[in-house]
């Protein structure tokens, strides 16, 4: 599971250089962007504090169609993709629970 936490590792810092960009030139945060914030933090916890994300915690990793409306064709269009990354690797992974 090392290599799959060092994977996640890396996307999650390219996830925030990417989410301070769209901070800076956005005033008005999308609702979509605060469901990626929250799943980075699950993840980060889930690295750090080796904590499982909870079943009702999963709805997070969810909002795969709204950042696609929110940033299709966008400069900011690889945050849903960082964010399917994740999604995919943190599935991947069982949500750091015991398998």
């Amino acid at each position: 599971m090392y290599k799959e936490i060092n994977h996640l590792a890396e996307i999650l810092r390219e996830t925030r250089l990417k989410l301070a960009e769209y901070d800076k030139k956005n005033s008005k945060r999308e609702l979509s962007v605060n469901a990626v914030e929250i799943a980075v933090c699950l993840i980060e916890y889930g690295i750090y504090e080796k904590r499982p994300i909870t079943r009702d915690e999963e709805k997070w990793f969810d909002a795969g169609w709204y950042l696609i409306n929110t940033f299709e064709n966008t400069e900011f269009e690889d945050i849903a993709s960082l964010y399917h990354e994740l999604r995919n690797a943190t599935q991947k992974i069982n949500y750091f629970r015991d398998k």
